[in-house]
């Protein structure tokens, strides 16, 4: 996934995202093409098949480069522990 995406791109979405999650989607041309590639080679009973899993580890691969940023970047869980504050307030 990482020649297609950044990191940002991969820490801050997720492949379909649930709309009460709040992570953006990755763009859909490069899963598209994800999905085109897997076709070209494999062809499409696989590819219908497997894609739940695929999804899955491609969602998982994200979840991992946000837990990575969490853990080398503690001002991001600062900034995360006073935007709840507020919210809080607010």
């Amino acid at each position: 996934m990482s020649p297609l995406f950044n990191h940002e791109e991969m820490r801050e979405g997720s492949v379909e995202p649930k709309e009460n999650k709040g992570k953006k989607a990755l763009d859909q041309s490069k899963i598209n093409l994800i999905k085109k590639c897997i076709r070209v080679k494999y062809g499409e009973k696989i590819l219908e098949r497997s894609w739940s899993e695929i999804r899955t580890s491609m969602n998982q691969k994200c979840l991992d480069k946000l837990k990575q940023y969490r853990h080398l970047n503690p001002v991001y869980i600062f900034l995360l522990k006073i935007k709840l504050c507020l919210n809080t307030y607010l």
